[in-house]
């Protein structure tokens, strides 16, 4: 019944590891095609509970599954998620956030007198030297002190608070807009699992895995032609087009 409710609700609500996976079941499925099967009437729960050979030979859900579904689905049982049973030890933790800015402002929200308010400082160099050192200061305290970084200030902690700054005065001064296209993300979604054209461009090519060689290959020197070996595989259809394309059966042999 958790799953059911992950699956229901926004991706973007959970932690990384749920909503990577609920991302990919939105893509793939709408969430109404996911229902809920009741223990009892669960197949796959029948051998987990402990059951013998021959109670499993005359056990008709293990056969045939669940009776309903052999109903139309518009008669299938409805599938009711009640909220208060379900646990959302998943769901993301509102006053916790991988942006630093946004945690260090989060803390100060009812202080005017806001050490890193960007109006305090006279220069946008100033601003961002400030903060990166006050985001260094808080990724040291999650490292071991062997992994600290010490020094002068990287290229790369000056473009990632940069980039922070923006972002979040983006949010103050758009957030109507922010909000309505973090809304709008999951209907994309939606939009694009029911448009044939959106799955057919994302669709991903199958690659052909290759069988890993025998270690006897890698293991034992062998000079040219010491061993040999034959195979044969087949039929494999060709047109002939020398024959007006006439279908013919052919076989491939391979010596080696």
């Amino acid at each position: 019944m958790n799953v059911l409710y992950w699956i229901r609700g926004r991706s973007r609500e959970y932690k990384p590891f749920v909503a990577n996976r609920i991302g990919e079941i939105h893509t793939s499925s709408h969430p109404q095609q996911w229902r809920h099967v009741p223990t009892k009437v669960k197949p796959a729960d029948l051998v987990s509970r402990g059951r013998t050979i021959k109670q499993l030979q005359s056990d008709v859900i293990w056969w045939n599954g669940p009776e309903f579904l052999q109903d139309e689905e518009p008669q299938w049982p409805d599938t009711n998620i009640q909220i208060e049973n379900v646990r959302d030890t998943e769901l993301k933790c509102q006053k916790k956030t991988s942006d630093k800015y946004t945690t260090l402002k989060s803390i100060h929200n009812n202080d005017l007198d806001w050490r890193l308010d960007p109006v305090r400082y006279s220069s946008v160099v100033r601003l961002v030297r400030v903060q990166a050192y006050v985001h260094r200061f808080i990724d040291n305290c999650r490292l071991k002190q062997n992994q600290r970084r010490q020094g002068s200030l990287s290229t790369v902690e000056y473009a990632d608070v940069e980039l922070d700054i923006i972002k979040n005065a983006q949010k103050e001064v758009f957030s109507d807009d922010y909000n309505a296209l973090m809304k709008r993300r999951e209907e994309i979604r939606e939009y694009e699992h029911e448009c044939y054209t959106c799955r057919k461009k994302k669709a991903k090519v199958a690659e052909q895995v290759m069988a890993p060689l025998p270690e006897i290959r890698f293991k034992t020197p062998l000079h040219a032609f010491a061993r040999t070996a034959v195979d044969f595989s087949g039929p494999f259809i060709t047109v002939q087009a020398e024959e007006n394309d006439v279908r013919k059966d052919t076989y491939v042999y391979l010596h080696v």
